[in-house]
């Protein structure tokens, strides 16, 4: 058991528990009576790093005791694997249960660097939240690039930065202002009248154009600098004093794009598979990022810093986020964009074939959008890759050798079907490769989509 004391200390129309990652399925209680069970690290929801559990019917003027109760993570994913209609094999050598049913890292149950301790906890605190008005939970922005004469990128262009703010209302019909601000001086501003059609999540759009030649490009380390632009979105219900929430993020103005063209070197279906960036094809130099530290809690901002200027200081320019782990927190991210270093973001999927039920399916959308939304902020960020080795792991296994058809079915639904439309529901010209490496094994043309 995992207990917190949280104090009723006014009264508010709307109340969440918000939990942060939990390494293992919990069973959220008060008052010994089960209220709500979940079993992800990557949290279900499309806005929120944490889980938001709504409590207000649950709450009592005094004192609440909370009380968590943490389920074996080893025990629950042979109860799921055994439960599920047909074999989902995955790594039974150097892993100790299958880890494929739950969302949590896995390299958790053991990889061939690392040993296998299946950490258990809850990663981050305990919060309260009570609002009466519209609080913002999130935003995300995407880059529309108007491209000058000469049809690159450069200082002739203009860009639109189109935002979307989530936010969460106690009630439908809310009034309210979202108010984006660009750097002081710059004009780049904008300012939205809206009302909130939704009790619960609302998405509120707002457009920034930003004028050729008011600001300088971002570039990879190596080809350029790395300017970085502060933009805040607000939001505050009308009439209200003290409503207003506000987050505050960074830009670096760059277009990324993957190159894939006919190679005539006498190869039939060959190509070029390189990135360019505002135009200029960059040669990447990179390594693979698998986590930190067995222990991921243990992990700190500073960690993730020294990693990037070691990147650096080795003369590299991409980190690729390996899909056996887990999504790092925002300083290897805001440390990228500082240092220049281009990033090759996996979906947490490695070395296993996975279910495709409707409930899991269901969870790895809302993961996933949330972390596109989350990091589509970052100028590091260059491709989403949808798994490690899942696609060459089907000519792993006797089942998914001998039933091609069942497993490619269950590959498409989740890599395409869910990880792909999650990202391009946030970002439409998302870059996005569904496997790495690829071997042709569905036909899918190298497996790139």
């Amino acid at each position: 058991m995992v207990i917190r004391t949280l104090s009723f200390l006014h009264a508010a129309s709307t109340f969440f528990l918000l939990l942060p990652p939990l390494s293992t399925p919990t069973t959220f209680l008060s008052r010994i009576v089960a209220l709500f069970s979940f079993s992800l690290l990557f949290p279900p929801s499309k806005t929120s790093s944490e889980h938001r559990l709504p409590v207000k019917d649950l709450l009592k003027p005094g004192t609440n005791t909370l009380a968590l109760r943490i389920h074996p993570a080893i025990l629950e994913a042979f109860k799921r694997n055994a439960a599920y209609p047909y074999a989902v094999p995955y790594l039974e050598l150097q892993s100790i249960a299958p880890y494929n049913f739950l969302r949590k890292p896995a390299s958790d149950f053991g990889w061939d660097w690392g040993p296998a301790f299946a950490p258990s906890g809850i990663y981050g605190s305990v919060k309260l939240q009570a609002y009466s008005s519209g609080v913002l939970t999130g935003a995300g922005v995407r880059q529309q690039h108007h491209r000058s004469a000469d049809g690159g990128a450069g200082a002739g262009d203009s860009v639109a930065l189109h935002f979307d703010a989530y936010v969460e209302a106690p009630a439908a019909g809310e009034q309210g202002t979202l108010t984006v601000r660009g750097p002081e001086g710059k004009g780049w501003d904008a300012t939205v009248a809206v009302r909130l059609p939704a009790r619960g999540l609302n998405v509120v759009p707002a457009t920034v154009v930003v004028p050729a030649g008011s600001f300088d490009l971002w570039w990879p380390v190596g080809y350029g600098a790395q300017p970085l632009y502060g933009f805040t979105v607000s939001y505050a219900k009308d009439a209200v004093a003290d409503s207003a929430t506000t987050l505050a993020r960074r830009i670096g103005f760059r277009t990324v794009e993957l190159k894939r063209e006919p190679l005539h070197n006498g190869q039939e279906g060959a190509e070029s598979f390189f990135f360019s960036v505002n135009g200029v094809p960059v040669y990447a130099k990179g390594t693979n990022m698998i986590p930190l530290d067995i222990f991921s809690s243990k992990t700190t901002a500073a960690d993730l810093r020294f990693l990037v200027k070691q990147t650096v200081d080795a003369n590299m320019n991409m980190l690729r986020v390996w899909g056996g782990g887990l999504y790092p927190n925002d300083a290897l991210y805001d440390a990228c964009d500082e240092a220049g270093v281009l990033l090759w973001q996996e979906a947490m999927f490695a070395c296993s074939m996975y279910p495709r039920d409707p409930a899991f399916l269901s969870e790895v959308s809302k993961e996933i959008s949330f972390q596109a939304r989350r990091l589509n902020w970052h100028a590091s960020l260059a491709i989403w890759g949808g798994n490690n080795e899942v696609e060459t792991a089907m000519g792993w296994y006797e089942p998914s050798r001998s039933n091609k058809d069942l497993y490619s079915n269950d590959y498409s639904a989740l890599f395409v079907g869910t990880v792909r439309a999650a990202l391009r529901g946030v970002s439409s010209d998302v870059i996005f490769v569904d496997s790495s490496p690829s071997k042709v094994w569905l036909g899918w043309g190298g497996g790139f989509l």
